[in-house]
């Protein structure tokens, strides 16, 4: 039948290590970050890193952040500020 969580502690660290990450929707990134939708939408289409769970895109800020500055090496407009980092 069913395995016994407890029998596999290491897995479920692992699992729960991966979801300890923020995750925040296209509408809080765009808060964070002072931007439009539309600029956010062309950096998706240009490779800005998010997730899409059950129809919901999601981001994680730090991900984005470093694609940010990634880019910004290749002279692309960044945000203002990162305001999660004050």
């Amino acid at each position: 039948m069913g395995q016994d969580i407890a029998s596999h502690p290491q897995q479920v660290r692992a699992e729960s290590k991966n979801m300890d990450a923020e995750r925040v929707r296209m509408r809080d990134l765009q808060a964070r970050l002072s931007v439009s939708r539309a600029t956010l939408n062309r950096w998706l289409a240009v490779g800005m890193p998010s997730e899409k769970l059950g129809g919901v895109r999601l981001f994680d800020p730090e991900k984005v952040k470093a694609w940010i500055d990634a880019r910004s090496k290749k002279s692309e407009p960044r945000p203002r500020s990162f305001p999660w980092q004050r």
